[in-house]
């Protein structure tokens, strides 16, 4: 094993002995102190979290492995028009920052603790059913991304076949998962974050400090086409589409909202959003311009390792910084989506099938049990396929019919709970038959891409039915909503605790 083998194994090794030490260290922590914690309590840190937690937890669960290795390859081999999707996604991640009050009314008003119990309260079961049935759909498809990313970086540098590493991934991802909880994944996301910032940070530094001219020199050395953001590999319609759409998909982001309603204030939880919105823009410029530094330096890279590759250019030390902020990503995001699948099944889709709840006093059992179950089956699905950003792009637009109809009911006012479950339940539909044709087609079906098919089918069903069914004004439940807020205001004014 050569040198950069050896320190690369030696830090990765080493870092999730840590982590799983630290996770270790605050499930006991946290059974001494919170020895009578509910299953909510343990998959939401319900307002049990700071201004820093927060942020983690929001950072860790937004930024895969696959947004290091992936954007760093599709700029290198198409340029930065190839990232509108990405860009869509922070003008979502910023613009949350604006319905940060709608989802703590309805922790504050009605003890709501999740995205799907936000919308259970202020509109039906059955829709908090659909929004559920979209977290799991996005998260399944997340998983399979995560394995790909952990089997990438661990496979050729340990010299184990695949099926070995997605089996060491699914126990580090599960077990990380079971320990400490959400406030746990949320503390331990904060080390994630520190290990990402160092990572890109110091690669970002190598490659500048490579320059002979700046970075003006790459910029005018460069083809243009590489630096245009509208007339590059990205067609117009594509943009245009993806702007439309996949904005919405944050704001409806299951972690987000976890973070938002983990947060022990509205305050904090909105300090905590722009604190995100500024670390995204930081990192995806440092990842272009990571990208175009290697394209301008060692124009022969291979485009899907040139995240590695420039790493490797700088010494053994750097490379192994580079597998280890990928290593940091992944272990930071997946845990928290097994956690919430599991959260998802038993607390708001198994009530809603079964039309009983789980008995509290078992359903923390029951909460570890889905965690194990998920982790070992939705992780298996990433040996079924490579293509990362496809698996993710097209898995998460599945909440933007979601995020949509809460954006025309909190401005339009009048769309009712029919109306809402009809535009949700429409894009879920269309959604489900586009993932699907995608990998049996290998294509986008009939030529329309996803987010056109989702938007245009979830606009049209809310605003049909809301003309056809209801009276102008605001529906009861946006009445629902006014109220809580108006309460939460005033508690928050008068210095009570939200």
């Amino acid at each position: 094993m050569n040198t950069n083998a050896t320190i690369t194994t030696v830090l990765i090794v080493g870092y999730i002995i840590g982590i799983i030490l630290l996770a270790l260290a605050l499930e006991i922590r946290a059974k001494r102190k919170q020895a009578n914690r509910t299953a909510t309590e343990y998959a939401t840190a319900k307002g049990k979290l700071g201004l820093f937690t927060t942020f983690g937890l929001m950072v860790g669960n937004i930024i895969g492995g696959a947004y290091m290795v992936g954007n760093v390859s599709a700029v290198y081999e198409h340029g930065i028009s190839w990232l509108w999707t990405y860009y869509a996604y922070w003008i979502g991640w910023t613009a949350i920052i604006l319905l940060i009050p709608f989802y703590r009314a309805a922790a504050y008003k009605y003890g709501a603790a999740s995205l799907g119990e936000v919308f259970k309260v202020f509109f039906s079961p059955r829709i908090q059913f659909c929004v559920s049935l979209m977290i799991l759909l996005a998260f399944i498809g997340g998983l399979a991304a995560g394995v790909n990313v952990l089997v990438g970086i661990l496979s050729p540098l340990l010299g184990l076949s695949k099926v070995t590493v997605t089996i060491i991934a699914i126990v580090l991802f599960t077990g990380i998962a079971l320990l400490g909880g959400m406030e746990g994944i949320a503390r331990v996301n904060l080390v994630h974050t520190i290990v990402m910032v160092i990572s890109f940070v110091t690669i970002l530094i190598c490659c500048l400090s490579a320059l002979d001219g700046g970075y003006g020199k790459v910029v005018d050395t460069l083809d243009p086409s590489v630096f245009s953001l509208f007339h590059g590999d990205r067609s117009m319609g594509y943009i245009v589409g993806t702007l439309l759409v996949q904005p919405f998909v944050c704001l409806v982001s299951a972690f987000s909202v976890v973070g938002t309603m983990g947060a022990k204030s509205t305050k904090v939880a909105r300090n905590a959003q722009i604190m995100l919105s500024v670390w995204v823009a930081v990192f995806f410029i440092s990842l272009i311009i990571i990208a175009t530094c290697g394209m301008y330096l060692w124009p022969e890279l291979e485009p899907a390792s040139a995240w590695y590759s420039i790493a490797a250019k700088f010494g053994p030390v750097v490379a192994a910084l580079a597998s280890c902020g990928v290593l940091a990503s992944s272990l930071s995001t997946y845990p928290g989506m097994i956690m919430m699948i599991s959260s998802n099944l038993v607390n708001e889709i198994f009530p809603v099938v079964a039309k009983r709840e789980i008995d509290e006093k078992k359903k923390l059992t029951v909460v570890r049990i889905g965690i194990v179950v998920s982790g070992i089956c939705f992780n298996l699905l990433g040996l079924l396929s490579s293509d990362l950003v496809s698996i993710i792009t097209n898995a998460y637009t599945v909440w933007a019919s979601c995020g949509i109809c809460l954006v025309l009911f909190l401005i339009w006012k009048r769309p009712s709970e029919k109306c809402m479950f009809a535009g949700m339940i429409t894009g879920f539909i269309i959604c489900v038959i586009w993932v699907a044709a995608s990998f049996a087609m290998e294509g986008d079906l009939f030529g329309i891409p996803i987010s056109y098919a989702a938007g245009i089918g979830t606009v049209v069903a809310l605003v049909l039915s809301t003309l056809l069914t209801t009276k102008p004004g605001p529906s009861e439940n946006y009445v629902k909503y006014k109220q809580a807020k108006t309460e939460m205001k005033a508690a928050i004014a008068a210095g009570e605790t939200e």
